[in-house]
């Protein structure tokens, strides 16, 4: 075949491939300038072009199954798939990978019939998009207890810390934590624990340990603003007065006790200039 020949194959190639991409993403569009492309295979076009938008359709709908497993035992196959083909409607994949697929499901539940009715499907979606990404948020150095042991006391009111990447804060009105563990993690739930959405308000802390395992529990909100505070810039004095402010307690003592608790959890890392740069050289000599 003369290479002209073949390049020019090659870019109908290409613009049919593009085409097909457009319409399987969109299939209301017209069919007619795609037949062509199937017209010398072994099923009818119609029925090709139908193959691939279900392939399509269906491999997208077990992504979100991979990355929601309590919310699909809770809503079982068939719901699950209907609610799956109208997130996708609204919510066309746009990323390269199918991982983030579903970054955006939990504000389609909470916003649209007949999801938005059961709110506690949104919070478990919210939940279980935060144990997806301990599993392959970016890595950090951790601060270590020895390394805050070591900084002088006239420096601890300038240290500032930065959350791990892998750890998300959130604020949920109901059980969906709880709820997630009792609906996937059969042999390890808690002895009498329920699958019925409950209200509970509470704040939660979900983070990867240093061992690499995800590890959650529900945070004081006292604690939780602390860490808030900490993520927006916060600097140890800045956290002191306002646990002073909130509680009768020493707020140093308290605000140390935290932050050792985050440390050993592996929940923080240094912001800007590392925390040994406060370490003053006992012997400059």
């Amino acid at each position: 075949m003369p290479v002209a020949e073949h390049s020019d194959a090659g870019r109908r190639l290409r613009a049919w491939q593009s085409a097909l991409q457009a319409w399987i993403v969109a299939p209301e569009a017209d069919r007619a300038s795609l037949r062509a492309g199937l017209k010398n295979g072994s099923v009818d076009p119609d029925t090709g072009l139908d193959v691939y938008a279900n392939a399509y359709v269906l491999r997208l709908i077990e992504a979100l199954r991979s990355n929601f497993p309590a919310l699909h035992q809770a809503l079982g196959d068939d719901d699950f798939a209907a609610m799956s083909r109208g997130y996708l409607q609204q919510h066309p994949s746009t990323h390269a990978s199918i991982r983030w697929f579903g970054d955006a499901l939990a504000g389609f539940l909470h916003a649209t019939q007949p999801w938005c009715g059961v709110p506690v499907l949104s919070e478990l979606a919210t939940f279980e998009w935060a144990i997806r990404h301990t599993l392959d948020a970016a890595d950090a150095e951790r601060l270590s207890v020895d390394t805050l042991l070591s900084v002088p006391a006239e420096s601890w009111g300038d240290l500032q810390f930065d959350l791990h990447p892998s750890v998300s804060l959130l604020a949920l009105d109901w059980n969906a934590p709880p709820l997630w563990r009792a609906l996937t993690d059969e042999e390890n739930a808690v002895p009498g624990a329920t699958t019925t959405p409950v209200r509970q308000p509470r704040h939660w802390l979900v983070y990867r340990k240093p061992d690499l395992a995800c590890g959650w529990h529900s945070l004081p909100d006292t604690e939780h603003a602390a860490l808030d505070q900490l993520r927006q810039g916060a600097t140890f004095a800045d956290l002191c007065a306002s646990i002073a402010l909130q509680e009768a307690n020493d707020a140093a003592l308290q605000a140390a006790g935290w932050l050792r608790t985050w440390v050993e959890q592996g929940i923080l890392v240094a912001r800007q200039a590392p925390v040994h740069e406060l370490v003053t050289d006992p012997d400059p000599s």
